[in-house]
């Protein structure tokens, strides 16, 4: 039986924090929700990941503002020109006036009758644009309708309310549906309708500038769905699953038929190969399934079920579908074949299949493989090495004579040595011994499997032997030739400093990437030395002096927005908003000067340790050091986000964590009226106080076993009591 929690927190990635600077790493334009920058990221990648997150688009890198930069986001006020068809109509239409700006230009490109203005609004879009200024908050209209469900029949007891500046008007509808609602400006505006049972609904845009009385035959007919109307829901299945070629990814292909028309999204399961330890993927409406999640695992089996969330009734599960990953050799690997090294150490013919399973076409003993001609083919192998020789004067000779051949395999037919070359079956190369240069010679491109495998600069940037790869020479000693060869594809090799040059100092450590290796030759009064350290394992830690840390005297420690009251009692944003100068770029770095001792302080708590010992996790897991990325956390909100104060304890949400397991992530909550946002997540879902009926922004964040908080986040929610008992917590199990 597969069980999953849902519990919760919000979607939007956006989060307007006052006095927080903008970053210049563009704007997200998601294809659905607000757009954001990266102000509340620590990380121009962590930015790139939640837009990719969102299935957005980072426009306008660079520019050094807020989202209002970008016209894709832009809101602001859309005016017709007096010559605009029904301008005076559409000035006093609020919602037809606030647009984006790039909104703006696609509609006043359409309209052949006239043009619209983009303006940043004032008060409202309405007084902006010349409209009819709001009145005071009541005025003296009666609106009367009826509530029907999907079969015509009245519903009794449903909520019917208008939103009116101060707050709103309200009734409920009676046995046979009517309602009367009095006091109503002179306001453009909706009706909101519901009920426990049934999925909240609205009017049109209605401008109220007269009365709506059923004896006028204006009476409003408002349409809610109740119940299931008769209709039984049908589970999603999934049609197709396959792995995509060249990728790490399984792409899933969903067939549901919305029969109630409550469809809300799908919640994409990836469990183990028994089908259970489900963890939810990014929700989707979209029917076309991606998970190219960083966690998959070469030849690991993953099962998944597609949960169908419905907005009235029970969630719905598909049958498990299973699939097995391919290899990590097929990752960003082309369609087609190319050569390399089988798994037995042999030179091969390399291809992946649909599976993306590698395939091995394994040469001869003796043989090599060659992409001389083009296509990968396996040939006989010529000893390169008798091209060298007595002390291997041959290969020092500018010309070698033509007569000279080296038998291919046991063949009498042969190649000369500068033939061999021509062909990338030889090359010349320093012949090293520990890296210890002895004499040029020739040796077979069979053992070259990487640019590092070639010792000296000409050979290095000729790359002889076709490596598939861009070969760059990095500069040890100049005088004695001494350097290693680098593919641009390649990581910095930092941790096999020892093996490249016999020992490893700072200087040999930097001489393989200045940017991204580290020598640590301290023990940092808690770990051992690291030794040559690569940036992506770094950790503020492993840092020996306060230059290094936060750039010394004239250099910056890490600063969060954190703030403690006399009671020790947490407030802020946990936005970032200095990072420190540490040299590998970390930005999360604070110096302690009486300990000589760098740190990563992430709650600002001040007590000169490292979050993760303060804490007592450093025992358990020594890497927790390295941790400096918060969760992540996500709410699965129904649109528009109208709930019942019931629900507001399952609230469906989940988080995610680079070190920590979910369990162990606590999560925070606090609800603040909208007229009024004010309030710091103090609460966890279960035991918040539940709001009154009314609009809240619920901000959240959550906070990981390392001290690692996510910046506060926030999502416009509205309330509205049902009379129905709220729940401390919900298990929703499917059929087994």
């Amino acid at each position: 039986m597969v069980v999953y929690r849902w519990v919760a927190i919000v979607f939007f990635l956006l989060v307007v924090v006052n006095g927080a600077a903008a970053v210049d790493w563009g704007c997200c334009v998601p294809t659905i929700g607000e757009c954001f920058n990266g102000d509340v990221f620590s990380s121009k990648s962590d930015f790139e990941t939640a837009c990719a997150f969102e299935g957005g688009s980072i426009s306008g890198p660079g520019i050094l503002s807020s989202c209002d930069a970008v016209i894709e986001c832009t809101m602001g006020c859309c005016c017709p020109n007096d010559d605009v068809s029904n301008a005076g109509a559409i000035r006093n239409d609020e919602d037809r006036l606030w647009l984006t700006q790039i909104s703006c230009q696609t509609q006043d490109a359409q309209d052949p009758q006239g043009s619209y203005q983009f303006r940043a609004i004032e008060s409202s879009c309405v007084e902006t644009c010349g409209g009819t200024v709001i009145p005071p908050p009541h005025g003296s209209h009666t609106v009367e309708g009826y509530v029907y469900d999907l079969d015509g029949a009245p519903v009794d007891g449903a909520e019917v309310e208008i939103p009116v500046p101060g707050g709103s008007i309200s009734t409920f509808s009676e046995p046979d549906g009517f309602f009367r609602l009095e006091g109503v400006p002179e306001i453009n505006g909706r009706i909101i309708v519901s009920r426990d049972g049934c999925y909240p609904t609205q009017s049109a845009p209605i401008f109220f500038d007269r009365d709506y009385l059923e004896i006028n035959d204006e009476a409003v007919e408002l349409v809610i769905q109740c119940g299931d109307s008769g209709c039984v829901r049908e589970p999603p299945v999934i049609a197709e699953i396959g792995l995509v070629q060249g990728q790490k990814a399984v792409e899933i292909t969903v067939e549901h038929n919305d029969i109630c028309q409550d469809f809300i999204q799908f919640v994409p399961n990836r469990c183990d190969e028994t089908g259970q330890n489900c963890n939810p993927l990014p929700y989707t409406v979209s029917p076309a399934i991606l998970d190219d999640g960083t966690d998959l695992v070469e030849g690991e089996t993953y099962c998944y079920i597609i949960r169908a969330l419905f907005a009235l009734g029970d969630a719905e599960d598909s049958a498990s579908q299973c699939i097995t990953l391919g290899s990590d050799e097929c990752t960003d690997k082309p369609a087609g074949s190319w050569c390399g090294v089988a798994d037995s150490g042999e030179a091969a013919i390399l291809s992946c299949d649909e599976s993306n399973i590698l395939q091995e076409e394994l040469c001869q003993n003796g043989e090599i493989c060659s992409e001389a001609g083009g296509a990968p083919v396996c040939i006989p192998s010529p000893i390169c090495e008798m091209c060298n020789g007595l002390l291997g004067l041959y290969a020092q000779l500018a010309n070698l004579p033509p007569f000279f051949k080296i038998p291919i395999g046991d063949s009498d037919l042969g190649t000369t040595c500068a033939e061999a070359e021509i062909n990338n079956l030889c090359y010349v190369d320093a012949k090293v011994e520990g890296r210890a240069v002895t004499i040029d010679g020739y040796s077979s491109c069979l053992g070259v499997g990487s640019c590092s495998d070639y010792a000296r600069l000409d050979t290095c940037e000729a790359n002889p032997c076709l490596v598939d790869d861009q070969c760059t020479w990095h500069e040890i000693n100049e005088e004695l030739g001494q350097g290693i060869c680098r593919g641009n594809a390649q990581a910095a090799e930092c941790d096999e400093c020892d093996d490249i040059y016999g020992y490893c100092n700072r200087n040999l450590c930097e001489s393989i990437s200045p940017t991204e290796c580290y020598f640590d030759e301290l023990e940092n009064n808690l770990v051992n030395t690291m030794g040559c350290v690569h940036r992506t394992d770094m950790a503020c830690r492993y840092y020996d002096t306060e230059f290094d840390c936060n750039g010394g005297s004239e250099g910056q420690d890490a600063i969060f927005n954190v703030q403690y009251d006399s009671e020790n009692v947490r407030s802020g944003s946990h936005i970032r908003t200095t990072s420190s100068k540490d040299i590998m770029r970390l930005g999360t770095c604070t110096w302690i000067s009486e300990y000589s001792r760098c740190i990563k302080d992430a709650d600002m708590q001040n007590n000169n340790e490292d979050d993760c010992i303060e804490n007592d996790q450093f025992y358990f897991n020594p890497l927790c050091v390295q941790d400096d990325t918060p969760p992540l956390t996500t709410f699965f909100l129904v649109n528009p986000p109208i709930y019942g104060r019931h629900q507001a304890r399952t609230l469906p949400y989940k988080v995610v964590d680079d070190m920590t397991a979910v369990d162990d992530i606590n999560t925070y909550v606090c609800y603040a009226k909208a007229s009024d946002p004010s309030c710091y997540p103090r609460d966890t879902l279960s035991t918040v106080d539940l709001p009154d009926n009314g609009n809240y922004k619920l901000y959240y964040y959550s906070e990981d076993l390392n001290s690692n908080l996510e910046p506060v986040k926030s999502v416009d929610i509205r309330f509205t009591d049902y009379g129905t008992t709220a729940l401390e917590s919900i298990d929703i199990v499917p059929e087994e």
